[in-house]
């Protein structure tokens, strides 16, 4: 018809851009996932043992639940074996046959070790309990503290730490008294706590401090070169290395 304008054609097909295919997406993908799956286990870790953080996480040495007993402690070593929660090296000092031994004139941890025992009073959890067997420790409260750290390990027997401040406690014990009963007893807790996480340092130190107080020269040995091929820079460590005879200085 005259005056109407013509309407330009459709096409019948429109092609649409092709989009270019993004190489190694999959690999990143995958890498996301496992970043992801380390960061939920690290923050599980937070929760459950927040003293196995690594300090590059923002974590610490020292379990906040110890913290004040390890303030308190500083570089004194009350007992020849090794705690779990962070306590740092010292030369070991004289415990007493009395029992009323020089911790009772550390008044920071007569402090420390009486909130613990009125929170493991109020709540008995074996968080709770734990703490308050470490205190009984270093106050040379050596029957209470195995009491009370056996008490925690049969409440959580597959708590590593549990059962390494239980051998510890023997151990300490069988120091103080003589009882080669309880050096037995350290040996096997401590290769208990082992067994449930290998390269915990405190139940590897005690496992052989406990061999070489029982004799038993080739496993003691065999034991502490166990210890130093997961700690070999510590002051811990080169202890282990004077008790094997690799350095002869003493400590400071």
């Amino acid at each position: 018809m005259p005056g109407v304008p013509e309407v330009p054609e459709v096409p019948k097909v429109l092609r649409v851009p092709r989009v270019p295919r993004v190489h190694g997406a999959r690999r990143w993908l995958a890498a996301g996932g496992a970043g992801l799956a380390l960061a939920a286990s690290l923050l599980l870790v937070a929760r459950v043992a927040p003293e196995r953080v690594p300090a590059w996480l923002g974590g610490s040495d020292v379990d906040p639940r110890f913290a004040a007993l390890v303030e308190a402690v500083g570089e004194q070593r009350y007992v020849e074996p090794r705690l779990t929660g962070g306590f740092r090296y010292g030369p070991l000092r004289s415990a007493t046959r009395s029992g009323s031994g020089v911790q009772t004139a550390n008044l920071a941890l007569l402090a420390a070790a009486g909130e613990l025992q009125k929170a493991a009073d109020a709540d008995p959890t074996p968080e709770n309990l734990h703490a308050w067997g470490v205190a009984q420790l270093l106050l040379e409260r050596y029957d209470d503290a195995v009491h009370t750290l056996r008490a925690v390990v049969g409440a959580d027997p597959t708590a590593p730490r549990y059962r390494a401040d239980l051998a510890a406690a023997l151990a300490a014990r069988a120091a103080h008294t003589g009882n080669p009963e309880d050096w037995q007893a350290a040996l096997d807790a401590a290769r208990l706590a082992r067994g449930l996480e290998p390269s915990m340092a405190e139940a590897l130190f005690t496992e052989a401090l406990a061999l070489e107080a029982i004799d038993r020269g080739f496993e003691s040995q065999a034991a502490w070169q166990r210890y130093l091929r997961w700690d070999q820079d510590s002051e811990w460590a080169a202890e282990a290395q004077r008790r094997l005879g690799l350095r002869s200085d003493p400590p400071k």
